[in-house]
């Protein structure tokens, strides 16, 4: 199975899962809101933040740069064709850049919607401060490019934010939370922020 198939089988189940942990809401949403708090909060005292994005990046970056490349040849391709005109072209472009980096872009919705909640420790609201505007903008960057023929600039924030923001180790005391969670209180802290797909691990 190709790179490609291998990635869009994941993000099917992904969606699939999803819609399962939705139909279970309605019967019992008090117990998927515990198994929703107990992922949560173990992510939480064993993964720091700028952690998970830079696993995440990392994860990521053979698939975008194959939609990246992928996308290249499209552009190429429409811009060639001479029976369009220059508005249609730019339609047609800008198209097949949502539709290509979609995934993409959902992933990235996905890791900002868990590193959006409010911060419970100093470290959180640390990481907030420092890379939550650059996150915001690489992903408007992503969503809304400027230029939809180049794709390459519509990667190079998140590239930027990878390089040059999480590459140094976080200090060990920085990674005690606020509170400790005992083992047999997980599963009773309410929590309404996670996404339904974290029920099958990090995106």
């Amino acid at each position: 199975m190709g790179n490609k198939n291998k990635t869009d089988l994941k993000f099917n189940v992904i969606f699939f899962l999803s819609a399962i942990v939705d139909t279970l809401s309605k019967h019992n949403p008090s117990m998927v809101s515990q198994v929703q708090t107990m992922v949560s909060e173990l992510r939480r005292v064993t993964l720091l933040w700028e952690e998970l994005w830079f696993g995440a990046l990392n994860q990521h970056h053979g698939d975008i740069t194959r939609r990246i490349h992928q996308l290249e040849d499209e552009v190429k391709r429409v811009l060639s064709n001479t029976t369009l005109s220059h508005e249609e072209k730019s339609a047609i472009i800008l198209e097949k850049h949502n539709a290509i980096l979609k995934p993409t872009v959902f992933a990235m919705e996905h890791l900002k919607a868990i590193t959006d909640q409010p911060g419970e420790t100093p470290h959180e609201r640390w990481f907030q401060d420092t890379y939550e505007k650059h996150i915001e903008e690489a992903l408007n960057k992503l969503k809304n490019p400027p230029n939809p023929s180049t794709p390459q600039n519509s990667w190079v924030m998140f590239k930027q934010v990878g390089s040059s923001h999480f590459t140094l180790p976080t200090p060990a005391p920085l990674r005690t939370r606020g509170s400790c969670l005992n083992r047999w209180e997980v599963h009773t802290l309410p929590s309404q922020h996670q996404h339904p797909s974290e029920l099958v691990g990090h995106v």
